[in-house]
């Protein structure tokens, strides 16, 4: 199986590129699905050919004896086997359905798993639309090429074969010429299907567009209303909408050329055939049971083609799905572990010589510091110096290019800031909400916080009273990820956040961008007076933040420069 496999992605990767090798990975984790539609495709053919030979002597028994009897029999037994066939293949096709259906559930969980483990920077650049886009369309589009690739083509591959052996025992003339006709008209029809992938990869790219658009113009919308801009906003949306029908209606008229085109020319092969076939009876070559019997076959061979033929625009819409979804599912680092680092309450978090840099612009160098639970560090700087980079760092979300940042445990292990991240709260100067309640918002997924600890987190955030007069209280659903708050009770629903895991480590970015420099120094009181207070590093510019901090330090030339304030004066 393992040869097999190897030699098969080789074919694939050099004739179609890598993400048909991704996807022949998950199509053999399923090899029980497709043996089992194999073999209802060979017990398809089983029944058939036995069926076929008696049609073709009751029809020449009929013309003999002059008796439909023994030919209604055999027609009637024809189609009570199909009938048992149907059955069974409907069977099969509601089993594996849902096993085929995950196939794409596993491509979209083993993309957003990469989308986790990429760096921060390349993560922070992506368009969330385009995204969504691909995980949502993309991962459809093979999900149909699947389902048509296991439940109409795999399962027709049997039964073509053995109804070209049966065409070519009951005349290998009329079998030879329909090999020709065939291949001529496969040949012919390479242009169309060229135009058709065309047009389809056209449609993706103006559907995915389309798709960015709609979240652009939803999410901009209250802006669009304060500055006036409706109609521009609509004749945007309206714009993108027009092109994307435009494109559409160029793609479904290339499927359907191309179908009627295929219908066509499969009519007229049966025509000649029906001549030919004609030909061969008056010559005494064939008789008309025979010929009778051979375009029934034939019939169901083209039927067993056509469903080949109809897979085609399915594979080509899913080559481009798989080609997107490959740029998306490239990841860079590992997961953390399920069970992550508890730090000590004596941990301290030293940061030596880090260094980072956003490809040949260096933006930190030689960063040193120590910090330990129940100390304030502040950072200021001009903007664009490289504060948040270095929040970022310490947060664990950005790798430096050179340096360390280790939590140091006396007596345990050393515990790097990556493995250490579920202990470390972040409030970032533009958090991200989502449409759902104040709970969910909170716990963002860690559903095993207990109810003590978000209460906690409300009273340090002083988050009681806005929570308070929700209808609902914690449950009241934050609409349009929290736009209809303030921009002082999204800093408290951010800071809430950061603190409901009692992190041993607090980083906020410009925390008085949306509240007064009072109610801050407010909040960071109750923190650090709880008896686990975590360490806390701000950037900030606030003359008073700077003031209550245990060190302050600058930001000059990418490295930290120590700022020694005056001694209070002695009374």
């Amino acid at each position: 199986m393992s040869a097999l496999r190897d030699s098969i992605a080789g074919q694939l990767r050099s004739r179609f590129g890598e993400h048909w090798v991704w996807y022949l990975d998950h199509i053999l984790k399923r090899w029980r699905i497709l043996t089992g539609l194999a073999l209802v495709g060979a017990v398809l053919a089983a029944i058939n050919i036995p069926l076929l030979w008696q049609l073709q002597r009751s029809l020449d028994s009929a013309m003999r004896q002059q008796d439909l009897l023994p030919l209604v029999w055999a027609v009637l037994i024809f189609l009570a086997c199909r009938l048992t066939v149907a059955i069974v293949a409907i069977g099969v096709s509601r089993k594996s359905a849902p096993v085929l259906r995950r196939l794409g559930a596993t491509m979209r969980v083993e993309i957003v798993e990469a989308l986790h483990t990429r760096r921060w920077q390349d993560v922070a650049a992506m368009e969330d639309a385009s995204v969504q886009a691909k995980l949502l369309h993309d991962t459809e589009r093979v999900e149909q090429m699947t389902q048509s690739l296991f439940n109409s083509i795999l399962p027709q591959i049997v039964p073509l074969a053995a109804y070209g052996l049966l065409a070519a025992w009951l005349s290998w003339k009329l079998t030879l010429m329909a090999l020709v006709l065939g291949l001529i008209l496969r040949l012919t029809s390479k242009g169309l299907y060229r135009i058709l992938q065309s047009r389809t990869r056209t449609f993706q790219r103006q559907f995915e567009l389309f798709h960015i658009d709609i979240v652009r113009v939803l999410f901009m919308m209250p802006v669009s209303m304060l500055l006036g801009e409706e109609k521009a906003s609509i004749r945007r949306f309206s714009d993108e909408t027009h092109r994307l029908a435009d494109d559409g209606a160029k793609l479904s008229a290339a499927m359907v050329t191309t179908d009627q085109l295929g219908s066509l020319s499969s009519a007229a092969i049966i025509g000649l055939l029906l001549v030919a076939g004609a030909h061969e009876i008056l010559v005494g070559n064939l008789t008309t049971g025979e010929l009778l019997t051979f375009l029934i076959t034939l019939r169901l061979a083209n039927g067993a083609v056509s469903s080949a033929l109809k897979g085609i625009p399915l594979a080509i819409n899913a080559d481009g799905a798989l080609a997107n979804l490959d740029l998306l599912r490239h990841s860079r680092y590992d997961l953390p572990s399920e069970k992550p680092a508890i730090l000590s309450d004596d941990a301290h978090l030293r940061v030596r010589d880090v260094a980072f840099a956003y490809g040949d612009r260096p933006i930190l160098e030689e960063i040193s510091f120590d910090i330990g639970r129940g100390e304030t560090m502040m950072i200021a700087a001009p903007n664009g110096e490289g504060k948040s980079t270095l929040l970022h760092i310490v947060a664990g979300v950005l790798r430096p290019d050179r340096g360390t940042a280790t939590w140091l445990q006396p007596g345990q292990d050393d515990v790097s800031v990556i493995d250490s991240r579920p202990s470390i709260g972040v409030v970032p100067q533009h958090p991200r909400f989502f449409h759902a309640s104040f709970r969910d918002n909170i716990l963002c997924y860690r559903n095993h916080i207990a109810d003590e600890a978000i209460e906690d987190a409300l009273r340090q955030a002083d988050l009681e009273t806005i929570v308070a007069r929700q209808p609902g209280g914690l449950d009241a659903i934050l609409a349009d990820g929290g736009q209809l708050l303030s921009g002082g009770e999204r800093q408290r629903l951010a800071l809430a956040r950061a603190l409901v895991n009692r992190p041993a480590l607090l980083v906020l970015d410009e925390p008085t961008n949306h509240l007064d420099s009072g109610a801050v120094i407010s909040i960071f009181e109750r923190i650090l007076g709880n008896p686990h207070a975590p360490a806390i590093i701000v950037a900030t510019h606030d003359q008073r933040l700077l003031d209550m901090a245990s060190r302050v330090y600058r930001l000059e030339e990418r490295r930290l420069v120590n700022v020694q304030r005056p001694e209070p004066a002695r009374s």
